[in-house]
Parts: structure tokens; C-alpha cells; sequence
């Protein structure tokens, strides 16, 4: 906000940041510029990825879930084309008909090419070295024209809190620019 840069936020659905009502952190994330997309309802790898494998069914129904949760806590317009898979897309198989499943409702996957590390094991030690790592991860992948930076906005995550700033003025300097998905 200080630095009047939007974001989008993936939800999930089943966190009681969604259903917050009038202080629901969705409803302040459109009111301040941001975007709101889907990261499933549940979270959960088993259910989605059983024995390592997307569920087309079920990736389908936690997105619908996640979209009702959503427009409980900002109104019945809420639509997004946006999914976001819960450890990315690279990191199951059979992925495919998830995919198609999504496909038919008008929505695409994103994954990310960039990030802080803070939902790592090994996440790094202070907001430096966060902020950091997003330039080690983004510039391995050969300068490319979109950012996607991965990072977790749990309760007091001070790692990415403090890094923030840092992450968006090196972005500035490498002349990016900055926007919401959709």
C-alpha cells in the first residue's frame, strides 16, 4: 500500500480470511486496487493430488467453492479467470484434465517464476535475504517479461514484510511495471 503497488491474492476458500465479513481481507484487497484469485478451497494435497495426481474433479469443485466463498465476502459480481494451484502446476502429474476442467469454466493456471522463499523448509534468514532470493530466482529464468513472485501473506509473516519494499524497488530499477491478474 505504502508503495502503491497492486497485488493480486490467491485464497483459499476454507480460511477465515475469506469469510470475515465487512473486515474480510477480500473485500479490503479490491477496495485498495488489488485483484482476488483462486488458490482452492482446501488446500489440501491429498485430496487435490491423490497418490500424486491431479483430480480434475475435484480442482473443479474447490475452485467453485472457493469463487461462492468469495462472493459471500465481496458481493455476487466477484468473477476471476485465475487459478493457481496449490504447490504449482509443476509439481504433479496427470495434470491435464485438471486443466481442461478449468478450461471449460473460462478459467487458466498461472504458476510463478520468482520467489521470496518464505514457504520454504529452508526460507531465508531475514528480509534481505528474502528480497534476495526473489532477484536469484527471477533472473534465472533469463530475464523474462512477466514476474510472478511468489509470496505467502499468512499472519505476521515478517520475512515477506520486510522484504516487500525491498523486492518492489529492485523490480522498479529492472523496469517493471506493476499489475493485477485477473
Amino acid at each position: 500500500k505504502r508503495k502503491g503497488v497492486p497485488a493480486t491474492f490467491f485464497y483459499i476458500g476454507k480460511n477465515d480470511a475469506v469469510r470475515g465479513g465487512s473486515k474480510s481481507l477480500p473485500r479490503r484487497a479490491i477496495a485498495e486496487g488489488h485483484s482476488i484469485a483462486v488458490h482452492s478451497y482446501t488446500h489440501n494435497y491429498s485430496y487435490l493430488y491423490p497418490g500424486g495426481r491431479a483430480d480434475a474433479e475435484r480442482v473443479a469443485s474447490d475452485y467453485d467453492k472457493t469463487v461462492r466463498a468469495v462472493r459471500k465476502a465481496v458481493g455476487s459480481t466477484f468473477s476471476t479467470n485465475s487459478f493457481r494451484y496449490p504447490g504449482g502446476h509443476m509439481s504433479w502429474r496427470g495434470m491435464r484434465p485438471a486443466d481442461q476442467a478449468l478450461e471449460k469454466k473460462g478459467v487458466s493456471w498461472i504458476d510463478w517464476n520468482a520467489m521470496n522463499g518464505d514457504g520454504e523448509a529452508n526460507a531465508p534468514a531475514t528480509s534481505t535475504a528474502a528480497a534476495e532470493y526473489v532477484n536469484a530466482t527471477l533472473d534465472s529464468r533469463e530475464n523474462p517479461n512477466v514476474a510472478v513472485i511468489l509470496l505467502h501473506d499468512y499472519k505476521n509473516n515478517q520475512l515477506t514484510i520486510g522484504a516487500l519494499p525491498m523486492i518492489i524497488d529492485n523490480l522498479q530499477e529492472k523496469g517493471y511495471e506493476f499489475g493485477v491478474i485477473d
